[in-house]
């Protein structure tokens, strides 16, 4: 998924050249706590995609010896109207159904129990036939903390106008939620910049920032006084890197290995880098065997570190045909890395690990090594609910910078390889490296 951020043009990202998003909780986040809202990361369309989002929760309140009751049903209610709104306007709809007619048949009752509610908006992800939709409740959303690469539990989108809104529900352990975030609010300037003067890309730059640092919001909920709030970005997210130098044939190579795109990975590749270059490696190889993806912003940021940035990486194309190209991070001409290097995959490399992959690959600066990748080309985004469960809903799809297909395709290899199972290091030593430096040479970039 590309949980996490989702700053867009609507809620695919928006940044043409360059891709902007935020998490808190998997994708795009939500809470389940009253006027509270969570930060999610995922992919925009419009400018690049690093989109954003900050998840907002209005909150309900049983009074007390009121109609409770009443009271419940309307909230059940009201979460699978949530639902079907959120499907309407950010579904890509892959499957080309009747998507009105789905939504009538899944709002014609209303549900008086929260189960009910639950599985009312389970038929209702099942009836988009899209294996990647699906409903979480609380406790599933909660899991995907680990994603959010600003630590602060928003979810931003665009409105109509242009504006930044927090667009879901922020989950009730985030920053945004302590501070009562609500879903609508407008931003109206992120550390003291007019969020007229920003860009998503630049907007989730002001974002994130180190553990424990903060950020202040100015924000306008309705006909209210705007307000700034300050944030404090917080993550416990597990570095996804293992690295080592390794001795193959009389070279050095900087093996990296990442288990998943995480809030973790871009620094966790970054500090590898950092160590590997000490013993002044040859060639680097970076082993995304098993990695499923996670958050595509996370292979954005890891490619800016291996390759030109005013070359596109990934194209994307949202629910309404707009396609988009995205860029990788500029991390700065001192941090780039030049050596000639080898991405290694198998059948149970997706997602972001493709998006990583074709950008490195078909800008030359990788060859591939191992097996045909699992081929997942479409983006998905975390919707949070204002009972603090979500919706995971495709909405967009992505090509290789040449605009080559990805999804039910997988990418193959150039040098076509056994490895051994996930719980191994690669072997690199059956790679020639010569072939390497002859296959890169030959190799045409995207123009």
């Amino acid at each position: 998924l590309f949980f996490g951020y989702l700053f867009c043009k609507w809620v695919v990202w928006d940044r043409k050249e360059e891709v902007m998003g935020f998490v808190s909780g998997l994708r795009v986040g939500g809470s389940g706590r009253a006027g509270k809202a969570p930060v999610v990361c995922k992919l925009d369309v419009g400018r690049c995609i690093r989109a954003g989002a900050a998840g907002a929760m209005l909150g309900f309140v049983l009074a007390a010896g009121g109609p409770g009751g009443i009271v419940l049903a309307d909230i059940n209610n009201d979460i699978v109207k949530e639902a079907a709104e959120l499907v309407k306007r950010n579904s890509l709809n892959i499957a080309g159904i009747d998507l009105d007619a789905v939504l009538r048949q899944s709002t014609k009752d209303e549900p008086k129990e929260k189960d009910e509610a639950y599985a009312t908006i389970r038929r209702m992800m099942k009836s988009l036939e899209d294996k990647y939709a699906r409903f979480l409740t609380p406790e599933d959303f909660n899991k995907l903390a680990k994603y959010d690469i600003t630590g602060l539990g928003l979810l931003l989108s665009s409105d109509p106008l242009g504006r930044f809104i927090v667009a879901s529900t922020p989950r009730p352990d985030t920053s945004a939620a302590q501070e009562s975030v609500r879903r609508g609010d407008v931003v109206e300037a992120i550390a003291g910049v007019p969020s007229s003067h920003l860009t998503p890309g630049s907007a989730l730059d002001l974002l994130q920032g180190e553990e424990g640092s903060k950020v202040t919001l100015r924000l306008k909920t309705a006909d209210q006084p705007a307000r700034d709030v300050t944030l404090v970005r917080k993550s416990t997210v597990e570095n996804p890197v293992k690295y080592k130098m390794k001795e193959v044939n009389g070279k050095r190579v900087g093996y990296i290995r990442m288990k998943e795109f995480n809030a973790a990975s871009n620094l966790g590749v970054r500090d590898a880098i950092q160590e590997l270059e000490k013993e002044k490696p040859d060639y680097y190889a970076l082993d995304l065997r098993s990695n499923l993806g996670g958050v595509v912003e996370g292979a954005l940021d890891v490619a800016g570190l291996f390759m030109d940035s005013k070359v596109p990486a990934i194209k994307v194309t949202d629910r309404t045909g707009q396609q988009s190209t995205l860029f990788a991070k500029e991390v700065g001409k001192h941090d780039l890395i030049r050596e000639p290097m080898v991405v290694i995959t198998d059948k149970y490399s997706a997602s972001a690990s493709e998006v990583l992959l074709s950008a490195l690959r078909e800008n030359c600066r990788a060859v591939s090594v191992g097996q045909t990748t699992y081929g997942k080309g479409v983006i998905q985004g975390v919707f949070g609910l204002s009972d603090g469960s979500a919706v995971v809903l495709t909405v967009a799809k992505y090509l290789t910078p040449k605009g080559n297909e990805i999804n039910g395709m997988g990418i193959s290899p150039d040098i076509a390889m056994r490895q051994p199972g996930r719980l191994f290091d690669a072997r690199l030593d059956a790679i020639d490296f010569e072939e390497v430096n002859g296959l890169l040479k030959a190799c045409t970039p995207v123009r």
